[in-house]
């Protein structure tokens, strides 16, 4: 059985107007204009930053390295699409073959770095002994990221307007209820 609550708003605004886009926005944390400054990340580039800081908290606890996946980049890549469609809504699909983690952020733009550290930092809130969460809190994005036995990820970004929302797919999923991620 699969745990089930496995995502939380990170922000709750409402975007309107969805465009769509295959690109990238990192946003540049500038001190004379963060606001403003914003480069594109192409998608080779994000897959190689997106992976990197997925094997940065796998390598923490000592699991193996994730391998990147077209398959999974498409396929969530199609989610993003749909997620755009309903204007960057937060929702993970019903039935789902492989783990899932979203991000979403309105206003700037998150570096793919950022979205992983966004799950990662859950890790506060995650009893290695005990295998749960602080009341009241969420680690399961955490979990995903260092399933042992998850090999390889795909991820992709969707823009509403000022918004964006990420998805990342994971194969095998984890997050098995009763069993510790690593």
């Amino acid at each position: 059985m699969r745990h089930n609550s496995l995502w939380a708003a990170l922000l709750i605004l409402t975007a309107a107007g969805c465009a769509s886009s295959r690109e990238y926005v990192e946003h540049i944390d500038t001190a004379e204009d963060s606001a403003k400054m914003v480069s594109v990340v192409n998608p080779e580039e994000m897959q190689v930053r997106i992976l990197a800081a997925h094997n940065v908290w796998r390598k923490e606890v000592r699991v193996p390295p994730l391998q990147w996946s077209e398959a999974l980049t498409t396929y969530a890549q199609a989610w993003a699409s749909t997620l755009q469609g309903r204007g960057c809504r937060m929702e993970h699909r019903t039935e789902d073959d492989y783990g899932e983690n979203l991000a979403w952020s309105s206003g700037n733009s998150f570096t793919p770095e950022q979205v992983v550290e966004i799950w990662g930092k859950e890790k506060s809130f995650y009893d290695y002994d005990t295998n749960t969460c602080a009341d009241g809190a969420v680690c399961g994005h955490y979990t995903q990221v260092v399933w042992r036995t998850t090999q390889a990820v795909g991820c992709a970004m969707a823009r509403c307007g000022e918004s964006e929302v990420w998805v990342c797919n994971y194969d095998p999923p984890g997050n098995w209820v009763g069993e510790k991620p690593y």
